[in-house]
C-alpha cells in the first residue's frame, strides 16, 4: 500500500491531537474502501512509512530511464515505452505538471514486496480506518 505514510505512522504512534491532525488521502476519499484493505486477510500487508516520501522524480531519474532505453527519441516512438514516456513526460523534469513530479510511494512499496531485503527496520501496528457515521475523521 502507498499513499501518505508518514501519517499512518504518525496514527499508530501518537497522540489523539497527532491522529486528528494526520491522515492520508485513501482514509479520507473512501475510508470504507480503506478499512476493507486495511482488515482483509492479507499474509502481509506492506506500508511504506515515511521513506517513500522522499523519492522523488528527478532531472537524474529522468536521464537514467532515457539512457536505458536507448534515447528521448526511442520512448517517444516505440509504444513499448508509453508508461515510461507518460512518467517523464518532456524529459524536463522543471517542464512537468505536479503529477508528473509527486513522490513515488507505490513504486516504493512495490518495490519492497518484490526485494524485501531493502527494507531495513520495520514493526506490527493494528490499523483501522474510522467509518462511524459522526467521526470527526469521515
Amino acid at each position: 500500500m502507498g499513499g501518505y505514510s508518514d501519517n499512518q505512522y504518525a496514527q499508530a504512534t501518537g497522540s489523539l491531537i497527532v491522529n486528528d491532525i494526520n491522515t492520508d488521502i485513501n482514509l479520507i476519499q473512501d475510508p470504507e474502501a480503506a478499512q476493507i484493505v486495511l482488515t482483509a486477510d492479507w499474509k502481509e500487508l506492506v506500508i511504506g512509512v515515511n521513506v517513500t516520501n522522499y523519492l522523488v522524480p528527478s532531472q537524474e531519474l529522468y536521464d537514467r530511464l532515457i539512457d536505458k532505453a536507448g534515447s528521448y527519441e526511442i520512448l517517444v516512438s516505440n509504444p513499448y515505452f508509453e508508461d515510461i514516456l507518460t512518467f517523464v513526460g518532456t524529459a524536463n523534469y522543471s517542464e512537468n505538471n505536479d503529477q508528473q513530479t509527486l513522490p513515488l510511494r507505490d513504486e516504493v512499496v512495490s518495490a519492497f514486496m518484490s526485494f524485501p531485503d531493502l527494507i531495513k527496520s520495520s514493526m506490527k501496528v493494528f490499523v483501522a480506518a474510522d467509518t462511524s457515521f459522526y467521526s470527526p475523521f469521515y
